[in-house]
């Protein structure tokens, strides 16, 4: 039954462009078009969550999580439980999910109020997990923990590099107020309820002068983008960091 419905899907259907594109995105014939639809609506178009991808959001969060864990437990045998967190948060960190998602090319995809919303990694991020949720009602777990090595963490993910990437900017920022006798500030200026999640807004005041902004689904998050950025910014003003 399937394989004619994906006979249908790849040749006669009206949407048979769209199971084009997504077959080279996701490597087979998609079966449940509608579900790919949603994975693709954002939040800004339709405030209903039965419409919107923001179920298929969570959903698609768990499993992510889920593959990657049994990846990084395999890959990395004899690391501790908190190295194999942080490096999972590495890989699903908005940022990264973002990045994953540009490269994938799901921007054309994906339907956002372009009005009041920018595509930002967040959004990108979400649409990717999202998809994500797609797949495994559509095909199964099985399916979809291939795409994920397959498509998502093969292709766009260095372990080794992320390894050695450190994670905690804000202790890199503290560190370097107290060497430098600076004053820093983290001050919550923004928090926005999505259906299933919340974003909050940080700035970074060094002296009482604000040097940057960061985004995040915690508070811990906003503050580490704000210190990331806020490190970037001492770099470039003294690329020494004296």
């Amino acid at each position: 039954m399937f394989f004619i419905v994906k006979l249908y899907n790849r040749f006669l259907s009206r949407d048979r462009k769209l199971v084009i594109q997504l077959q080279n995105m996701i490597g087979f014939i998609p079966v449940n078009l509608s579900l790919y639809k949603q994975a693709f609506l954002h939040s800004s178009i339709s405030n209903s969550s039965m419409v919107n991808n923001e179920r298929l959001e969570y959903l698609g969060d768990a499993i992510l999580d889920s593959v990657i864990s049994e990846i990084l437990f395999k890959r990395f045998p004899k690391r501790s439980e908190g190295f194999l967190t942080e490096t999972r948060a590495k890989i699903v960190s908005r940022k990264k999910l973002g990045q994953i998602a540009r490269n994938m090319g799901i921007e054309d995809f994906l339907t956002y109020n372009n009005l009041i919303l920018t595509s930002s990694s967040s959004i990108l991020g979400n649409a990717l997990e999202a998809l994500i949720g797609s797949i495994y009602l559509d095909v199964g777990y099985k399916q979809t923990k291939r795409f994920i090595i397959y498509k998502v963490i093969k292709p766009h993910v260095d372990l080794d590099t992320l390894v050695a990437t450190e994670l905690n900017f804000k202790s890199r920022m503290v560190e370097w107020s107290q060497k430098n006798n600076a004053a820093v500030v983290f001050e919550i200026i923004d928090e926005k309820d999505f259906k299933s999640y919340r974003i909050f807004k940080v700035q970074l005041k060094i002296n009482d002068k604000v040097v940057s902004v960061g985004e995040g689904r915690n508070k811990k998050s906003a503050e580490n983008e704000a210190s990331r950025q806020g490190l970037a910014y001492l770099e470039s003003i003294d690329p020494k960091g004296e």
